[in-house]
């Protein structure tokens, strides 16, 4: 029977990100047993990430939001994966009510265009949940590649987050109520995390001569 460890922490925040008191509740959730991951490359592909793996808690309001957390790779940080192919997506939800719609965006600033969306489904709290992506995404690495997740929560800390240290502009991407990404830390200096996300990415198919 897994048991869980509560640290709740109160930040101040902006009054126009979080809850209408300007204060924030930052809860950290920890398994008793550690989350086991798989090796992060084989024979067959390997798991993009900045996060470091482990879950440290949920980030978000405590109340009803709507916003958009990703990981973004520019042109270099792709060099080596031009034409592979993303075929899952996980991540680690912390709300059980939340709805997740994991999304795969493009662009080299901050306002990318939406490229795919798939709801996920079979959430589990605090657990890695694998969304296999019912068509693969090629990646385009001059295009620059944001992946992640909407999520659409009535309550709580929906969105996983590890201890950090952050990935600056690159792990810890968020867009909260504003048609730009901005780094997490933009809204709230004390979270310097990265969201728990990876993709599983694979050597697509040669082009035809």
């Amino acid at each position: 029977m897994k048991k869980n460890l509560q640290l709740i922490a109160f930040t101040f925040v902006a009054m126009f990100l979080f809850a209408s008191t300007g204060y924030a509740q930052l809860v950290m959730q920890k398994n008793s047993g550690a989350v086991t991951l798989p090796a992060d490359k084989d024979d067959e592909g390997e798991w993009l990430h900045w996060d470091t793996g482990e879950n440290q808690g949920g980030i978000g309001t405590d109340g009803a939001a709507n916003f958009d957390v990703a990981s973004f790779w520019d042109a270099d940080d792709l060099a080596d994966y031009h034409g592979y192919e993303i075929t899952s997506i996980r991540f680690i939800p912390n709300f059980i009510d939340a709805t997740y719609t994991i999304t795969i965006w493009t662009g080299l600033g901050d306002t990318p265009d939406e490229m795919y969306t798939q709801v996920a489904t079979d959430i589990a709290v605090g657990e890695w949940v694998t969304v296999e992506l019912n068509d693969p995404f090629t990646i385009d690495a001059s295009a620059g590649l944001w992946f992640g997740y909407n999520v659409d929560t009535p309550g709580g800390y929906p969105a996983g987050n590890d201890a950090g240290p952050q990935v600056a502009g690159k792990g810890n991407m968020i867009r909260f109520g504003d048609p730009n990404f901005v780094e997490l830390t933009a809204l709230n200096d004390a979270l310097t995390y990265n969201w728990n996300l990876q993709a599983w990415v694979v050597e697509g198919e040669p082009e035809p001569d």
